[in-house]
């Protein structure tokens, strides 16, 4: 049986829950397995059991410390160096974590090979009796429909590994791509013996014959150094006539397929579940603040931009959420972990201060005029306000510079928070002017 790399490419909808404020949300725990900012899973079913399979040792993930090792430089370095002893010590950083990524890539390759020959090996146990083919069939079909249960933007599932070059190439370069950030999982797929129950029913005033076939089946989803993160298993059935049923050797028929179908995509449900948590963003502004306008902001979840409200698809676990907004920034921790579908709340407070400069001359002096003055503003950014009118802008430290033509030069340094600030200037004349 020829088999080829198969990609899910659909999305599966999950239930909105209660809206808490962001800072509650945060406060939840996530799956440590799952790294921060983590935006991509990778599946891949690795071995896959029966009660005719079982002597067979199963497939574990061998165990490699897969952790970032430390950074050259720390941050607080960083921040204590010149800009261009800083900007080199950035560059030595992400250089060094291009090594460690490419490092856990081979690694993470080296174990999905080794998963490649378990699953043959298996495979050639299952194509040897009836009910091991049906279960073939299942999963291959299963592999061309499940998109209805991954979502697409989270999770990428593969059912076989037998990669080209250009999809070892793709690969490798999935999982070293610091703006992809994918992390490998391997499932484990136990299938009980198949069982058949027969009987009649009465429809009417007939006696029916009818057929049940039903299947269990337990799965676990391990990471790549074989620590399970998930686990559990479902039951399905189905009922039909038995003139419907088309059998072949007992219960190995079509029906069972269809049964093992249904089984494999409850599966994939309850797995995408467990990663994936829809979700949504809303910007909520200060009281009173009739200027906010929630999308005027951008919001970003590990570096992608998203708008106030609009509902996307995230793998749970820790993810660094930031807001770009002109004249406000958000309150509390960015680092927020994700642990179900829901809306959060982000309270932004303004990042501006709204400053008045009232400028008045020397007492008696009939010729000052204040709306002459040249009134500047100088910090990271410069602004020019206008004498006696309200101006915002941003929370920082300033030197303020006021000047006037036969008047002394006004400098006066100035620290600016959310509170108004009114700042007197008082003019004196020039000496030369006396």
């Amino acid at each position: 049986m020829k088999t080829k790399l198969k990609t899910i490419a659909a999305v599966a909808a999950l239930a909105s829950a209660a809206v808490p404020s962001f800072a509650q949300g945060a406060a939840g725990a996530g799956d440590a397995s799952v790294p921060q900012g983590t935006k991509k899973l990778m599946l891949k079913i690795s071995s896959v059991e029966t009660a005719g399979t079982r002597h067979q040792k199963t497939w574990t993930p061998p165990a490699k410390p897969l952790e970032m090792t430390e950074k050259p430089f720390s941050e607080a370095q960083i921040m204590q160096a010149t800009p261009e002893e800083a900007a080199r010590m950035r560059a030595k950083n992400e250089a060094a974590g291009d090594v460690q990524r490419l490092a856990n890539a081979k690694i993470a390759y080296e174990n999905w090979k080794a998963a490649d020959t378990h699953m043959k090996g298996i495979q050639a146990q299952l194509e040897g009796n009836a009910y091991g083919r049906q279960i073939i069939l299942a999963l291959d079909k299963f592999a061309g429909e499940a998109g209805t249960y991954f979502d697409p933007d989270c999770i990428e599932f593969f059912h076989r590994m037998d990669m080209d070059e250009g999809q070892q190439e793709q690969f490798m370069q999935d999982m070293t791509d610091p703006g992809v950030l994918a992390t490998g999982y391997f499932i484990k797929l136990v299938f009980d013996d198949p069982r058949e129950e027969t009987g009649v029913i009465q429809v009417g005033s007939q006696q029916v014959k009818m057929a049940k076939y039903m299947q269990t089946v337990t799965y676990e989803v391990q990471d790549l150094q074989g620590k399970m993160v998930a686990a559990g298993n479902v039951k399905k059935e189905k009922q039909v006539r038995t003139s419907n049923a088309v059998q072949r050797s007992g219960t190995t028929g079509n029906e069972l397929v269809e049964v093992l179908e249904d089984a494999l995509s409850e599966v994939a449900k309850k797995i995408n579940d467990r990663f994936v948590a829809k979700v949504s963003f809303t910007l909520t502004g200060p009281k009173k603040d009739e200027d906010f306008d929630e999308n005027a902001g951008t919001i970003l979840v590990d570096g992608d931009g998203h708008a106030s409200g609009d509902e996307f698809t995230v793998l749970k676990g820790p993810h660094v959420v930031e807001v770009e907004m002109e004249g406000y920034k958000r309150t509390g921790s960015s680092k927020l972990t994700i642990t179900k579908s829901q809306n959060y709340k982000i309270p932004m407070v303004s990042s501006s201060c709204e400053l008045t400069v009232k400028i008045k001359g020397p007492q008696g002096d009939a010729d000052f005029d204040p709306d002459s003055a040249t009134i500047t503003l100088s910090g990271e950014e410069e602004f020019s306000p206008s004498n006696g009118e309200p101006e915002k802008v941003p929370q920082g430290k300033y030197t303020l510079t006021v000047e006037m033509d036969g008047y002394q030069t006004f400098t006066k340094s100035l620290t600016l928070g959310s509170a108004k600030q009114d700042v007197p200037v008082a003019m004196k004349k020039a000496k030369d002017a006396e």
